[in-house]
């Protein structure tokens, strides 16, 4: 019978009971009893290792076994008897693959002064080049030296903390520590605070102005907003410095019913580029009009990486009828400015321009009464912030 699927061995024969019951000894008997003892003696481990086991074996001890070497680890896989586990000193466990030391377990968790000389990021980030997204921050974030193409490096033991080594060159990768903010809202010259590591540029371009009226009763349009960036660009791509443009604000239209004006271009050297809103139309008629929206800016991100990247709002459209009433639609809008608010005019009429509020926004068309003329509204000027992430 052997064991009995518990664990307990159950013999099939008692011999003192046979005797007691005058049963005589018989080679088939002798034979099946032993027949259960060699089948029980299969079904043990042996401890020299001969045999493999059949199913998953529940210790309820735990297992110990010899500390083992980097190239003959004590905890394998059957067939790769170089890569495991092993302990080369106590109250830490050691990692190796193909016989190469690769981490190290320890109280403070994995030790990042003793990562191995293998190729642990071969397979997971390749071809990181250092013009590309991931590869020009990672490569800032390294020396110099490491600006070339990240195709299966590997990262070496070297220092300790921050310190590692990256194809035998020692990096020190950096500890954001300070952040710094750089307002423009007059062109100029970015200088990066020294020890910034990357920083991110938000930006908008000038809003265009308002067109004025010199008819009687009616309105004129309302400009577009300037376009808008947000960018997150390396020391690498900023270099010593940048030039700085804002745009200026759009002009207003005059009350002799011009155009305003198209807001001017802000930009961060040849980096990144915000053109300016395009001016509303102006109106010298009071008959029956309708002027359709003009268009904003547009936005370019040539270096860096773009996280936010807006053309500018459309004007509202303007329109009316004589004496029934009128329509100024709002100027355009961005996330760092509000566009001149609308106008509906339907019972009394009256004279005047809204104005636009924050930077880059568009400015408002006039509106008037009979026998009057009024001018629009400025857009908003353009303007620009650098948070800068800094490594003392």
């Amino acid at each position: 019978m052997a064991f009995n699927g518990s664990g307990t061995f159950n013999r099939v024969y008692n011999w003192s009971n046979d005797k007691t019951n005058g049963i005589n000894i018989t080679a088939s008997r002798f034979d099946t009893e032993d027949s259960g003892f060699a089948t029980g003696l299969s079904n043990c481990i042996c401890k020299d290792g001969q045999q493999t086991t059949t199913a998953s074996i529940p210790f309820a001890q735990g297992i110990n076994v010899a500390a083992g070497t980097v190239s003959s680890p004590k905890i394998v896989i059957t067939g790769d008897l170089t890569t495991g586990f092993y302990q080369a000193s106590a109250g830490a466990i050691n990692f190796a693959s193909e016989g190469v030391l690769t981490a190290t377990f320890n109280a403070n968790g994995l030790d990042n002064t003793v990562i191995g000389a293998g190729t642990p990021l071969a397979g997971s980030f390749t071809n990181l080049s250092a013009s590309g997204t991931l590869g020009g921050v990672l490569a800032n974030f390294l020396t110099a030296s490491s600006t070339a193409t990240l195709t299966n490096k590997t990262f070496d033991t070297a220092g300790t903390g921050n310190v590692l080594k990256f194809n035998g060159v020692q990096v020190t990768l950096p500890v954001i520590d300070k952040v710094a903010i750089q307002k423009f809202t007059t062109s100029g010259t970015y200088t990066p605070t020294t020890g910034m590591v990357f920083c991110i540029v938000e930006m908008v371009a000038g809003g265009g102005g308002g067109g004025g009226v010199s008819a009687s009763n009616i309105g004129s349009q309302s400009g577009a907003s300037g376009a808008y960036i947000r960018a997150l660009l390396t020391s690498s791509q900023i270099s010593t410095s940048q030039t700085v443009t804002i745009g200026s604000a759009g002009s207003a239209g005059s009350s002799s019913g011009t155009s305003g004006g198209t807001g001017g271009t802000t930009s961060l050297g040849s980096l990144l580029s915000c053109t300016g809103g395009t001016g509303g139309a102006g109106n010298t008629t009071s008959g029956t009009i309708y002027i359709a929206p003009v268009a904003g800016g547009t936005a370019t991100v040539t270096t860096g990486t773009a996280i936010l990247t807006l053309n500018g709002q459309y004007s509202g459209n303007a329109s009316g009828q004589g004496t029934i009433g009128f329509y100024v639609g709002a100027g355009g809008s961005n996330p760092m400015g509000q566009g001149a608010a609308a106008w509906l005019n339907l019972t009394s009429f009256t004279s005047g321009v809204n104005s636009p509020t924050g930077y880059g926004g568009g400015g408002g068309g006039g509106y008037a009464t009979s026998g009057s003329s009024q001018a629009g509204s400025a857009g908003g000027a353009g303007y620009m912030v650098i948070t800068e992430f800094i490594s003392a």
